[in-house]
């Protein structure tokens, strides 16, 4: 397949790929500010992870199991950790690396070179993809976010029931 041919289709995989990612992050940081504000997360963690998406898939994993609303989504949100995180994870190759080779078969292969913890070594990581496998990476991402979606969804409407309720017993008067 020539060079030309092939970057339309993998670029707009690469765009598929960041916008379902991004679906999924922010699906994640309303389902924790609902968590951390309304349903007693402060107490568990003093502070709302603002940035870096490992530290909000670290407070999901802190707090959900502390969270009486939660209840029986539990194990869906522990199951959306773990499967986002590997999802962050071949984003981060994807989006942040380098293609360093075409192939014919719509495959590409990606290289990204990453400072060690020593800070003077260097990791080199090679991974050859298809297209497939990067639309199904994209498509983890967008249903993971649906997930996620849905989930902030229903503890952001418990939580007005809540106050639909308290408030109702309340004398307006």
């Amino acid at each position: 397949m020539p060079f030309d041919e092939v970057l339309e289709p993998y670029f707009a995989l690469l765009g598929y790929m960041t916008y379902s990612y991004a679906m999924l992050e922010h699906g994640i940081s309303v389902a924790i500010v609902a968590i951390h504000h309304h349903h007693g997360g402060r107490a568990i963690k003093k502070e709302l992870p603002r940035t870096q998406f490992q530290r909000k898939i670290e407070y999901l994993r802190a707090v959900a199991p502390h969270i009486p609303a939660i209840g029986p989504n539990l194990a869906g949100v522990m199951n959306l950790a773990d499967r986002a995180e590997a999802v962050a994870k071949d984003r981060q190759l994807f989006i942040h690396g380098t293609p360093t080779d075409f192939h014919a078969e719509g495959a590409v292969t990606m290289n990204k070179l990453d400072v060690t913890k020593l800070d003077n070594l260097f990791e080199i990581t090679d991974r050859k993809v298809t297209f497939a496998e990067l639309t199904a990476i994209a498509d983890e991402a967008s249903g993971l976010a649906n997930f996620a979606l849905d989930f902030a969804s229903h503890m952001i409407r418990d939580d007005q029931q809540q106050l639909i309720k308290h408030s109702r017993g309340k004398d307006p008067g």
